[in-house]
């Protein structure tokens, strides 16, 4: 088991072999709710109408080996929001939090040995991946052998050198529907046509009506519901029919397509990013 709290002020490592022992930690479980309900005369109970994942609270006790410049180092990490990320066995996940509530840092052995009680309020209730996971779903593949990396032949000559793709499969292996990060890029010759991006599984699609320039790249972030390119918002070139909030990557695989408007000579390649999000972080 391993936990780690890292910002920009520095990094804590938890575990057997640092010098940092945990003593208990809580709210790893599923995420507290809060319930719009309704009650109606004469109905035994109550109606929920739809319910809501609250923010998490993590609370943890442990000790560790140190002077008290390490005590002061520490502080300084829980002054700013923290990366808490977790590894036990083949589970990696994180999430970040906020001290909510800190008793002093105690020393047990003079100079030594200090324990520490630390609350967390964590915004996202959920778990995410400690990496993005990177998709290409739109673009070229080379068949032909890279020489310069000592690659071996595969092919037998006449054949195709490169093939186009226009669409891929997608696995969300998390327990949460989540909101991917696309990238257009135009490598090609001449302006593109407009973009259409189509989860094919839900049939929900994103259309940018905006011819993408040479050697340009053009940014969906869907969580935040932001277009650009640059320092350029495109959100006025979204096609009205398109709603942001709707284009999710719901659990299991998702067939993604990537169109243009019109035949041109871009040479686009489509790139989906996310982190799979979790209810839990069950450690060992």
């Amino acid at each position: 088991m391993f936990i780690e709290l890292k910002n920009d002020n520095g990094t804590f490592m938890i575990s057997n072999k640092s010098s940092a022992k945990l003593l208990s930690i809580s709210g790893l479980g599923l995420p507290s709710k809060t319930f719009n309900i309704v009650t109606y005369e004469g109905q035994a109970g109550q109606t929920t109408l739809s319910e809501t994942d609250q923010s998490r609270t993590i609370t943890m006790a442990f000790d560790f080996d140190g002077n008290a410049q390490a005590a002061e180092e520490l502080y300084k990490i829980l002054y700013k929001p923290v990366d808490i990320s977790f590894i036990s066995g083949d589970m990696r996940r994180k999430t970040t939090g906020r001290v909510n509530d800190m008793e002093d840092l105690q020393q047990v052995i003079l100079g030594q040995l200090w324990t520490a009680a630390i609350q967390f309020i964590c915004d996202n209730p959920y778990f995410e991946d400690l990496a993005d996971t990177s998709v290409n779903v739109y673009g070229r593949e080379n068949h032909l052998p890279n020489y310069y990396n000592d690659e071996v032949p595969k092919i037998q000559l006449p054949a195709v050198a490169t093939t186009r793709f226009t669409e891929k499969n997608i696995l969300n292996s998390g327990d949460i529907d989540l909101y991917p990060v696309i990238s257009v890029t135009n490598n090609g010759t001449a302006a593109s046509g407009n973009i259409i991006i189509t989860n094919m599984t839900t049939m929900r699609t994103l259309k940018l009506n905006y011819a993408i320039p040479v050697n340009n790249t053009v940014i969906f972030d869907v969580f935040n519901r932001k277009i650009y390119s640059g320092g350029q918002s495109l959100l006025p070139y979204l096609d009205d029919d398109t709603l942001l909030k709707d284009f999710k990557l719901i659990q299991g695989e998702n067939n993604i397509a990537v169109s243009e408007s019109a035949s041109t000579n871009a040479q686009l390649q489509c790139t989906i990013s996310f982190k799979n999000m979790f209810l839990t972080a069950v450690i060992k």
